[in-house]
C-alpha cells in the first residue's frame, strides 16, 4: 500500500469513526443527564437507535464529510 492510499483510509476511517460516535449519541444530544440515566440506565445508551433500520446523523456529520 503507498503512502497517499494510506493516508486516505485513515482519513476516511476517523469520518467513519466519528459518524459512529455521532449516531450513537444522536438519540440523546439534547438530553439531560439524568433524563438519560432514567432512559438507558447509568451506563448510558450503549447501542444505536434504528429509525427504519439506519442509525441517523447529526448535521455536525453531514458537514464535516461535505
Amino acid at each position: 500500500m503507498d503512502q497517499v492510499t494510506y493516508i486516505k483510509d485513515m482519513i476516511r476511517g476517523s469520518l467513519m469513526a466519528a459518524a459512529a460516535g455521532d449516531a450513537l449519541g444522536y438519540a440523546v444530544e439534547f438530553i439531560d443527564k439524568s433524563t438519560i440515566d432514567k432512559l438507558y440506565g447509568s451506563d448510558g445508551i450503549m447501542a444505536f437507535e434504528l429509525n427504519g433500520g439506519k442509525a441517523l446523523i447529526s448535521d455536525d456529520t453531514q458537514m464535516s464529510i461535505q
